[in-house]
Parts: structure tokens; C-alpha cells; sequence
């Protein structure tokens, strides 16, 4: 049941697989990636969650404590009105949690006549302008402001329905969102270990077949005898080693900025190479 912990620790049992037929050792990736990939994705939700949850909180504070008191925001499913202080725009700030010196000064910015905006007549010290009926995005990279968009398209009718939101009712307002946000948050990350699963092996079954194409071909210019199967069934059986390595070294060392998983791949590759040379000479069998 444990054979596969030779893969860690014996050489010989390569040799011994990659000289066997290639459904087994497709059944041992596929396994080998899903278990991997199972606890890897389960232990990022676990330590997602509550820091979502915390962030949630955070943003929802902010937004009670910051919100002025006679302020009315009016949404009818197509015009969005906000009986707004004289100065216009009205600047809405970043929530504490979303600072940062490389973001604009403000997140968003409401003026009920604008038009069209343009960099130099709508300085960009807010990443989104809203009017009365649409919405623009700034785009740090080019300096320029998006095609405006209908508020009705944006916030459709069938997840934001017409509001009047006040600081009276704030925060029964806040408590709905926050719910959904809880629901979706829950749902969402108890489905992400199998996303997790689905793209290891993706990203695995590729990397098997281009980095062995690649060898093959290399080996071809070398005269090296290995044929494109052996080198591919090599690489199935290194992946989720260097898979696992990869995940412990970036748990291990969060700050690492070079692949653990490359370097496994190598190491592993070669030296099973020069332990066993005929490993990857003799005609193996295919089924």
C-alpha cells in the first residue's frame, strides 16, 4: 500500500516502474497528485477562511464608523442618487484594510452630471468615477479612465435590487451582504481542494509531456537512446515528489524564490539517469 514511499528514498524502484507498463504508473500519478493536492487545497481553505472572514469584518467596521451621518444612497435598479455634500465630487475613502501608497487616494468618486472624464480634467485620485447612470475604472498602467459602463450592467438588478441605504439602516444592510459573503465564502473554498486536485493534475500531465518531448529531442541531437515513453513515464512518477517537496519547502520557507520543485525534477532525473543507465536505454514495455 505504501510502495510509493520508495520514490523518496530508493532509486531501484524507479527502474523497476518505468520498466513496467504505463498504466500503473499513471494510476500512482493520478493518486499520488490527488491525495497531494487533496490536503494541500484542504489545509489552504482551513487557513484562508478566517482571515476572509476577519478581512469581511474589518471592511463592514470601517464602513459603519466611516459613513456620514446624513448621507442617503439611492439605487432604482438604474440610477444611482446620493444627496451629497455641496463639494463635488464626493470622495469615497479606502477601508483600512485596502491602504496602500501604490493605490489612488481615493476608492471611488460620485459627481451626478459627469459626463465623460478624462485625466486632465478628472485628476485620477480615485480608482472608479460613478455618475448618476454609469461607471468608469482608472488604469494605473496607461494613465487613462475605461469606456463607461451602465450601472445598470454593472449592478444588475437580480443581486442588488433598488435600495435606500442611510446610517440608520446600515448595518442591517451590511449584516445581509455579510451573510451572502459567508455563504459564498464557505461554498466557494469547500469546493477548492477539488479545483486544487483538477489543476495539479492539469499542470502535472503537462509538465510530463513538454519537459519530455523537450529531452527527447535534446537526446536525439545527443544520440541518446531513451525514447520519448520511458521519459515521459520518468516524469510522471518525479512530479509528485517534486510536487510535495515544493509544497513543504514553500510552507517551510514562505519567502523562497526559487522553484524546490525544478530542482527536485533535476536532481532526481539525473541521478536515476547515472544509477541506472540502462533504465533509460532498453526498450520498455508500452501497456
Amino acid at each position: 500500500m505504501f510502495d510509493f514511499l520508495q520514490l523518496y528514498f530508493n532509486l531501484n524502484y524507479y527502474h523497476e516502474l518505468v520498466s513496467g507498463p504505463i498504466r500503473k504508473i499513471l494510476k500512482q500519478f493520478f493518486w499520488l497528485v490527488g491525495i497531494i493536492s487533496v490536503v494541500y487545497g484542504s489545509f489552504l481553505a482551513v487557513q484562508t477562511a478566517p482571515k476572509l472572514f476577519e478581512l469581511e469584518k474589518s471592511i463592514s467596521s470601517d464602513i459603519q464608523t466611516n459613513f456620514p451621518d446624513q448621507l442617503i444612497i439611492n439605487w432604482d435598479g438604474a440610477n444611482l442618487n446620493l444627496n451629497t455634500p455641496s463639494e463635488v465630487p464626493f470622495n469615497i475613502g479606502w477601508p483600512a484594510a485596502f491602504q496602500d501608497k501604490t493605490l489612488p487616494k481615493f476608492l471611488a468618486s460620485y459627481d451626478q452630471n459627469l459626463a465623460t472624464p478624462s485625466a486632465e480634467t478628472n485628476k485620477p485620485e480615485s480608482l472608479l468615477l460613478l455618475s448618476q447612470t454609469q461607471l468608469w475604472i482608472f488604469n494605473q498602467s496607461t494613465e487613462t479612465w475605461s469606456e463607461s459602463m451602465p450601472l445598470n450592467q454593472v449592478f444588475k438588478s437580480k443581486y442588488f435590487p433598488a435600495a435606500n441605504i442611510s446610517k440608520q439602516n446600515l448595518a442591517e444592510k451590511i449584516g445581509q451582504i455579510s451573510q451572502k459573503f459567508k455563504t459564498f465564502v464557505q461554498v466557494g473554498l469547500g469546493f477548492f481542494p477539488i479545483f486544487t486536485v483538477l489543476g495539479y493534475w492539469l499542470s502535472g500531465l503537462v509538465f510530463s509531456l513538454t519537459e519530455a518531448t523537450f529531452i527527447w529531442l535534446v537526446g536525439k541531437i545527443i544520440q541518446w537512446p531513451a525514447t520519448w515513453v520511458q521519459i515521459f513515464k520518468l516524469n510522471l512518477l518525479i512530479v509528485p515528489i517534486g510536487l510535495s517537496l515544493e509544497i513543504i519547502a514553500g510552507l517551510l520557507y514562505p519567502d523562497l524564490s526559487w522553484s524546490f520543485f525544478h530542482l527536485t525534477y533535476w536532481i532526481i532525473f539525473v541521478l536515476v539517469s547515472l544509477r541506472q543507465p540502462s533504465l533509460l536505454t532498453q526498450k520498455a514495455r508500452q501497456t
